[in-house]
């Protein structure tokens, strides 16, 4: 690998990683409440493919960082799970993160539109 694909490789994951965030605290939201495989399931249909290493630290993190509260709970038929809620915190997170990717996005499509434009004159 050289250092232009290692470079890529690192931006990939970087932007990744916020977006992965992003995208579970708006998975959340969407369904009140939600465990570890539905959200993997939820993101994986929507073109999001995320393994257990990457879904279960990033949950736990963001307990840490109380974002989310977990709890356990056994249903009648089954094994436990744990559920997880989008705490206040986590509701003005997914706020913030909401208008800086919406905001970033904007920006690039702008820039996308200015090179079309000079393409076409």
């Amino acid at each position: 690998m050289d250092d232009e694909d290692s470079g890529l490789d690192k931006w990939r994951s970087q932007i990744r990683k916020g977006f992965l965030e992003l995208c579970v605290l708006a998975a959340i939201e969407s369904r009140g409440r939600a465990y570890g495989l539905d959200l993997m399931e939820g993101l994986s249909a929507s073109g999001l493919d995320v393994g257990e290493g990457t879904i279960y630290p990033l949950l736990s993190r963001m307990v840490r960082e109380a974002r989310l509260d977990a709890e356990w709970e056994t249903p009648e038929r089954g094994h436990p799970r744990k559920y997880y809620r989008l705490t206040e915190e986590g509701r003005s997170a997914l706020v913030i993160m909401r208008k800086e990717y919406e905001s970033g996005y904007a920006s690039y499509r702008s820039l996308r539109a200015i090179k079309e434009e000079s393409l076409e004159s």
